[in-house]
């Protein structure tokens, strides 16, 4: 396959074409070539880029980063880049940590909550069962839902 079309690059990468425009607006990625027809034309090692691109989205990571990572070397010095990419990694690596937290944490909660919950067939009345987000809220203040 010489070239893609956006609409095939969209099919390989599951990206939809108006993210693959933006991500071109915005300069993360390359403008395409244009075909005589006006039609953006892409060669098949975009599929990679973006594959990679939507990667990092996937984890969380800001677009800001990525493209951060994805410009690389200014003018040829690239002699930040081994520092920078570590800076980044680590601070990243913290966010992960946090959002990992967090959500053992509302996973924890829902344990919980679930446990309480159990004791709804017939032990209390239908209303306790309800305003799920309310209970959570009670426990994560280390209350009870009254």
């Amino acid at each position: 396959m010489a070239t893609l079309t956006i609409g095939q690059l969209s099919t390989e990468t599951g990206l939809p074409a108006k993210t693959i425009r933006f991500y071109e607006e915005i300069g993360l990625i390359a403008q395409p070539e244009r075909a005589e027809n006006g039609y953006r034309t892409y060669s098949p090692s975009r599929i990679e880029e973006l594959l990679l691109i939507k990667n990092a989205r996937d984890m969380g990571l800001p677009i800001p980063q990525i493209k951060k990572l994805m410009v690389g070397c200014d003018n040829g010095d690239c002699s930040h880049s081994g520092e920078y990419i570590d800076h980044e990694i680590s601070e990243y690596v913290g966010v992960l940590g946090t959002k990992i937290q967090q959500l053992t944490h509302l996973k924890n909660q829902l344990q919980t909550l679930r446990k309480t919950l159990s004791s709804c067939h017939g032990d209390h009345d239908s209303s306790y069962c309800c305003n799920v987000l309310g209970q959570i809220a009670q426990i994560s203040k280390g209350g009870e839902e009254e």
